[in-house]
């Protein structure tokens, strides 16, 4: 469980603040006597703490699947690898020097 994070920041997902979520909750419970919620916050309090900068160290091409080398590994995000889950990237400096492409990004 836990709050909810908008991991894709596309601004699509609702997120509710945690006394958004309460006032949704609390008339479920009014009825019942002796029923303590706690909320988890889970993952929401730390998400997002940190930033992996890394460089592109190279672009591979097989076929018509690019892939772009970083100099960070599977072990620094290893989430994607794992279960297909959702990392955000974006340039901290954009080389003009060619086009644009759809990569894999792999270490």
């Amino acid at each position: 469980g836990g709050l909810g994070i908008d991991y894709a920041r596309d601004g699509k997902s609702e997120m509710p603040l945690p006394d958004q979520l309460i006032q949704k909750l609390a008339p479920l419970f009014k009825d019942r006597e002796y029923i303590h919620l706690f909320l988890e916050p889970g993952r929401s309090i730390i998400a997002d703490a940190g930033v992996l900068v890394t460089n592109v160290i190279g672009v591979k091409r097989n076929g018509n699947k690019h892939f772009a080398v970083i100099d960070g590994s599977m072990a620094e995000i290893l989430r994607p690898a794992l279960y297909g889950s959702y990392h955000h990237i974006w340039p901290v400096k954009v080389n003009e020097c060619g086009s644009e492409i759809v990569a894999d990004v792999v270490g």
